[in-house]
């Protein structure tokens, strides 16, 4: 559910703040994050508030690099970066994932990177949110519902 191109959470989350889908990122060998671009610059401002409402209570904004994205990257749940060089080479100037790590504070305010901590949870809702209604739509005669158990982590 994660590295789906049209349902996977991650595709999810650049399309949910309008952010066209364009590669597989992260882990060469085994990606499960999406990166992708705005054709038009968009303000973390206006992102976060589309975010907010969809993720933790305890979500993480660091706000360390550049007020207009133009280039982010996704990879939902359990996705903090271990090392950010593939961010710098590949000019992310936002990273959208659930949890991060404490010392990752740090090494996105040195890189200039913006990043979005939702919440493990709940970063790993939209792709079975987003299947849901692809089931709804194609197979009509199947009933769907959608029961949140939220946890805030």
């Amino acid at each position: 559910m994660d590295s789906h191109p049209e349902v996977g959470n991650n595709s999810q989350i650049l399309k949910k703040i309008g952010c066209t889908p364009k590669e597989y990122f992260y882990h060469q060998e085994n990606p499960w994050g999406w990166s992708g671009e705005y054709e038009k610059e968009k303000s973390l401002s206006e992102i976060t508030e589309v975010l907010n409402p969809l993720l933790s209570k305890r979500t993480i904004i660091y706000d360390f690099g550049p007020e207009k994205i133009k280039r982010a990257a996704a990879i939902s749940g359990k996705g903090a970066p271990h090392e950010m060089n593939r961010l710098i080479e590949n000019n992310i100037d936002l990273y959208i994932t659930g949890e991060i790590h404490e010392w990752n504070r740090e090494l996105f305010r040195e890189a200039h990177i913006n990043c979005i901590a939702g919440g493990h949870y709940h970063t790993e809702r939209f792709g079975i949110m987003a299947l849901m209604e692809k089931v709804k739509e194609d197979l009509k005669d199947i009933q769907t519902e959608w029961l949140e158990l939220e946890n805030e982590v």
